[in-house]
């Protein structure tokens, strides 16, 4: 999701420039998705693939583990801004 979110970010940058012509910009944005959903589509069948071999269960597992600690990170984030907001 973050390199999703990084490449969306910057496709927006450099595809949306206000000096382009509607036109272009549509057409660049149209673009924009077709490659981040070509990316998606690759990743998911590169997931789903790679647990049948060896090497893949190991890759997943580390996946997972780095989906865990987001996850645990973003929750700890929410509750310092929560508790940063009501201290206001």
């Amino acid at each position: 999701m973050v390199i999703a979110g990084v490449r969306s970010h910057s496709s927006d940058r450099k595809l949306n420039r206000e000096a382009r012509s509607e036109t272009s910009r549509r057409e660049r944005g149209i673009v924009a998705v077709i490659v981040l959903s070509r990316g998606g589509g690759c990743s998911g069948w590169l997931s789903s693939a790679l647990p049948r071999q060896a090497v893949g269960a190991a890759v997943e597992a580390v996946l997972i583990a780095v989906l865990v600690a987001q996850r645990s990170l973003y929750e700890h984030v929410a509750a310092v801004a929560a508790a940063l907001v009501a201290a206001d």
